[in-house]
């Protein structure tokens, strides 16, 4: 039996052709950007988060853009007091008076459990009135707080999975419970430690999409630090970001360090991105991590755990400054970096660049493209493939005026056929509390949409039917197991209740559909240890259980422990898995 390792590839699929309900392409001809409008631009203050959110989730109500910062105004709308909805052609305002601060950070989050959005900044307290420290939450008709009355400034938030998000900011505790600098919040736990948290004042952080690792970046000062108080259990030292698995913390490869010691604040990612293939794209201040060279942005190879450069990156100038600020992945792969730069490898970009992973090079956004005409603080990729950009721009490149807010019209690109080139294996799992299976699969096709699938036991035997991240049930609606990643190239699931299952996975996109082989998720009941193997260790193990009358040595489910338990078992192992 293959050893059980848990899958740390998830994917990001965007759909890239034909246009998106609520996004329409208003370029004109031989224009890339969409110049700015009265009903487009946003006269005043920083757009500093932007984040698709769909009110109702599979409902009829198309997707918006939320766009949140230090703005009161948005195109025509006034008041928009620091959060407001774009449609494609024009803003709106959220119900009620807004936020009633920002600060010079900001962050935005979706749960797909309740299609409900959070807002996050550094100097936010209410939302229309209602107590609200930090973080802000809008259920599509009601403004609420998390309780985080602890919360000295909070900086930013992410999705974690489909109940949780990760805050991170400057505080000891939220709500009561002690987590320096970092903690989750779920729609049922409430707020949650992640160890002790971290020594230093986060400067951004990353829900990865397998539904529990969260990448956390920080130190302002210039030497490494730990992701816990030095001296406390589980500390880690790391150098200025982590990685946090569910239950501890970890270095990524040797960090971020610097060689410059003007640049301000040294060592910092601001921005972090996800791959499709787990590799996480950091965006910043940084120039190296140990001996070699990064030039503020990176890519750390999960497989091997290091940092490794993109081409020379961005410009490694002096001054205060000209760093990343933001990332976005585009449909045909390639990286989107933006910031206050204005070169990277030595060539004029004003502001954003493309990475483009096939070629490893640096470029425009289009051969002979120009920019923006200053400072971008956020990126989002639309439903339909373009790019929505905002920050502190008053113009674009060419001149056009376009206040805060452009949208890039990403060239639509030919789309094959979903192929399956690597496909799921069936895998085993032990019985006990904690087991953790993972189905994984590659395929090709540009803006591929994953849908993962459990065999239906009921009288349409043997269709099967969608699952969603949470509960899987079976035909008599008890759970099973526990998904995360359902609409991801990678299923985990955890929290069995001894029942195995067949799943495949559904993959589409505009050019067609097709279906993963059939694997079973199934239990390995001899694999006493949960090593991942039958070995003699798990007899030992076995036996102690027995002679201790555990419950866990129940092996034939009779209600007792006795010598039949023992047959079986050892019948078992032998059987293998």
């Amino acid at each position: 039996m293959p050893r059980m390792l848990a899958c740390f590839s998830p994917c990001i699929a965007v759909a890239i052709v034909g246009a998106a309900v609520g996004f329409s392409d208003q370029s004109a001809s031989g224009q890339t950007w969409q110049a700015g409008t009265a009903g487009s631009d946003v006269p005043n203050g920083s757009v500093l988060g932007l984040k698709m959110w769909d009110p109702d989730g599979a409902g009829p109500q198309p997707p918006v853009l939320v766009a949140i910062g230090s703005f009161t105004a948005a195109g025509t709308v006034s008041p928009a007091n620091r959060v407001a909805t774009w449609d494609g052609t024009n803003w709106s305002t959220m119900p009620g008076t807004g936020l009633n601060a920002i600060g010079s950070t900001a962050g935005l989050a979706t749960l797909s459990s309740n299609n409900t959005l959070y807002c996050a900044g550094t100097g936010l307290s209410s939302a229309n009135g209602v107590s609200a420290k930090g973080v802000a939450g809008w259920d599509g008709s009601t403004w609420f707080g998390l309780d985080s009355t602890s919360v000295a400034a909070l900086l930013t938030i992410s999705t974690v999975n489909a109940d949780t998000i990760v805050a991170c900011g400057v505080f000891s505790n939220v709500n009561g419970v002690v987590s320096k600098n970092v903690a989750t919040w779920n729609t049922t736990a409430g707020w949650g430690a992640m160890g002790t948290g971290l020594s230093s004042n986060p400067s951004s952080c990353l829900g990865m999409s397998d539904g529990h690792t969260i990448i956390v970046s920080f130190g302002a000062d210039y030497t490494g630090t730990t992701s816990a108080a030095p001296g406390d259990p589980g500390a880690v030292q790391v150098n200025r970001i982590a990685r946090w698995d569910g239950s501890a913390w970890h270095a990524m490869g040797s960090g971020f360090t610097t060689t410059n010691a003007t640049l301000h604040p040294a060592g910092i990612a601001r921005t972090l991105l996800e791959m499709p293939n787990g590799d996480v794209i950091a965006g910043g201040s940084f120039v190296a991590s140990g001996a070699t060279a990064l030039n503020k942005i990176a890519r750390w190879d999960h497989s091997t755990d290091t940092w490794v450069a993109m081409g020379s990156g961005i410009n490694n100038d002096t001054g205060s400054n000209h760093d990343v600020y933001a990332l976005a992945l585009m449909g045909n792969g390639d990286v989107v970096a933006a910031g206050d730069f204005t070169t990277s490898i030595g060539a004029p970009q004003n502001y954003i660049a493309r990475w483009n992973p096939a070629t490893s090079t640096w470029t425009a956004m289009a051969a002979g493209d120009l920019g923006v005409a200053g400072a971008v603080r956020s990126l989002a990729t639309l439903p339909n493939g373009n790019l929505a950009v905002g920050g502190d721009f008053l113009a674009l490149g060419d001149g056009r005026v376009a206040q805060r807010f452009a949208i890039w019209n990403e060239p639509a690109v030919a789309v094959n056929p979903p192929v399956i080139t690597v496909e799921p294996t069936s895998q085993f799992i032990c019985i006990f509390p904690g087991a953790v299976g993972t189905f994984h699969l590659t395929a090709t096709g540009g803006g591929l949409t994953y849908q993962w699938q459990q065999q239906d036991l009921g009288p349409t035997f043997p269709d099967f039917i969608d699952i969603s991240d949470g509960p899987v049930l079976d035909i008599f609606g008890h759970p099973i197991f526990t998904a995360a990643g359902a609409t991801t190239n990678t299923l985990t699931l955890s929290d069995g209740q001894g029942f195995g299952q067949i799943f495949r996975c559904h993959i589409s996109n505009a050019a067609g559909q097709t279906d993963s082989a059939e694997v079973g998720m199934l239990y390995c009941r001899a694999d006493f240890n949960c090593s991942g193997s039958l070995e003699v260790q798990d007899i030992f193990g076995f036996l102690a259980a027995w002679f201790a009358g555990a419950p866990g040595a129940d092996f034939n489910f009779d209600n007792e422990v006795g010598v039949q338990d023992i047959f079986d078992f050892l019948a078992g192992w032998f059987d293998g898995c």
